[in-house]
């Protein structure tokens, strides 16, 4: 497997799309924890490691919106467990990509990440949550009875543009 060891910056790729992002003296395989010499703001970082892909978009948006936007429209988690993701390959993903959201998650979190791509199917994108849910809430819609009653009495009314509820607070 490649490596980017931040203590001498060699970038490898063993062709599969599996790249670990560490530092120098840090082991990455499984049980392997950051350097011993990490100064103690690392260690409050270490603690907080995105566990989902949320989390991880979140965390990316504010320091790399591009790689945020690829990440939420396109990577498909397959597994994530701690610091190790495995994203289902996507034709949108360059194969630089596992290089640059490592690089800047070990830079936010300062802990080794292994990221690869995998041939396997993983969870929908963000992208592909977001549209569930509108295509769900677009469902819901015409499903109302009201809805249902506008369109039996216009057959061939159809809804262009719907909003949902706004959110209201006790105050309102």
């Amino acid at each position: 497997m490649g490596l980017l060891d931040a203590g001498r910056d060699e970038l490898g790729d063993d062709g599969g799309g599996a790249v670990a992002v560490g530092s120098e003296g840090a082991g990455l395989g499984a049980g392997a924890g950051p350097a011993q010499s990490a100064p103690p703001e690392s260690q409050a970082a270490l603690l907080a490691l995105p566990a989902t892909a949320r989390a991880i978009h979140a965390m990316v948006q504010p320091h790399d919106p591009l790689l945020a936007q690829l990440f939420h429209d396109y990577a498909s988690i397959v597994g994530l467990v701690g610091a190790d993701i495995q994203i289902a390959r996507h034709p949108r993903l360059g194969p630089d990509f596992p290089v640059r959201l490592g690089g800047l998650l070990k830079r936010l979190t300062g802990r080794g990440w292994t990221i690869g791509f995998s041939d396997a199917v993983g969870e929908p994108s963000l992208l592909m949550c977001v549209q569930a849910e509108e295509d769900a809430a677009r469902t819901a819609i015409l499903e109302s009875g009201l809805v249902k009653a506008a369109m039996r009495a216009f057959p061939d009314a159809e809804l262009i543009d719907y909003s949902g509820p706004e959110p209201r607070s006790l105050a309102s």
